[in-house]
């Protein structure tokens, strides 16, 4: 199963011509404690060192998204409705009311604009 996972990506990136990402597939199988041969204490302790490093990498990774997401538009829409609601404030009735501010205050720009184009 791990296998035939890790040639569907193989695949994907060279389809893609994503060099960056083959490389570090390479780079993962190089490093994997299933590539460590050999029995014994001394090969186990790769295998172990080589899986923390596995998971460490991992949330790292896990550690990038959740920043990324948290820095995303929606995640800073979420916190503003939250903070609205904390307030005891309806945030979507809000940000209609500014919404239909906003496009009054557009067509009256585009009305004067317009008024002016004809005065020319």
């Amino acid at each position: 199963m791990r296998r035939q996972q890790l040639m569907a990506e193989v695949n994907r990136a060279y389809e893609n011509g994503d060099e960056a990402k083959l490389r570090a597939i390479l780079a993962d199988l190089h490093d994997s404690p299933d590539a460590v041969e050999g029995e014994g204490v001394g090969a186990d302790l790769i295998r172990v060192i080589r899986k923390i490093a596995q998971i460490q990498k991992r949330l790292n990774e896990i550690d990038s998204e959740i920043q990324q997401l948290n820095a995303s538009d929606l995640n800073l829409l979420r916190t503003q409705i939250v903070d609205l609601e904390k307030q005891e404030r309806d945030g979507f009735k809000d940000m209609a009311s500014n919404a239909e501010k906003q496009i009054k205050d557009a067509r009256r720009r585009l009305s004067a604009l317009t008024k002016a184009v004809e005065k020319t």
